[in-house]
């Protein structure tokens, strides 16, 4: 067989090869289902508590912006009543995301002005019918985002389908003994993460396009 020919016969199977390895199921990014850098409709934040001052901006917390040049942005919550540090909440502070539609969610981050540990935050979902709550691990402080002062707090958990997502500080919570006397929000995000395993039947097909490829390199020789 010449060459021309080999390159022929083969071409088919290297055709249907690309179809399945391009049908093949990629690792998808994570999706910030908060995210709305709109300033208007859904996703909202207009059920949070409005804050106050420098800090009574609630679009802000859903610009996708986690940290700014100048520190009077997003919003000021939980303060303990005092201008000293530490000490504890003198009123209920929440902030809620309502989503343009109901989503399965795994993960919440926030990220704060500067870093202002409270104790005990509860986080919710919204089933439709009433707030769940969320029993979640955290990892606060783990990443520095700039500017003004920005660090994280990750909330992760098992996976809960719901149209709107809460964290509360309840009134009494403490403050971690240094920090600063109120809670100062810059983005909240939530996020949503789709598995990338492939199916079996998919997996098969790959298998069937390898041997298919192999078939084709000894055709050439």
């Amino acid at each position: 067989m010449s060459k021309f020919a080999k390159m022929v016969a083969s071409a088919p199977i290297l055709v249907c090869l690309a179809v399945i390895l391009g049908a093949l199921p990629v690792a998808a990014a994570p999706v910030n289902i908060a995210l709305n850098p709109s300033g208007f409709g859904l996703p909202s934040p207009l059920e949070s508590d409005p804050g106050w001052g420098g800090g009574s901006y609630p679009w802000e917390i859903v610009d996708g912006l986690r940290t700014y040049p100048v520190w009077y942005h997003g919003l000021a919550l939980a303060w303990n009543g005092t201008y000293s540090p530490g000490g504890t909440t003198t009123w209920d502070s929440q902030v809620t995301i309502d989503f343009a539609e109901a989503a399965w969610f795994d993960k919440v981050t926030l990220w704060h002005h500067s870093y202002f540990p409270i104790s005990n935050p509860i986080l919710q979902y919204w089933d439709g019918s009433t707030w769940q709550n969320i029993a979640y691990a955290r990892n606060p402080a783990m990443e520095d985002a700039g500017g003004a002062g920005s660090l994280s707090d990750y909330y992760t958990f098992a996976p809960v389908f719901g149209g709107k997502v809460k964290w509360t500080l309840p009134a009494g919570s403490s403050f971690v003994p240094g920090a600063a006397n109120h809670v100062w929000l810059y983005e909240f995000e939530v996020y949503q993460v789709e598995s990338a395993v492939p199916e079996p039947a998919t997996t098969l097909l790959l298998g069937l396009g390898l041997a298919a490829i192999g078939l084709a390199i000894s055709w050439r020789r």
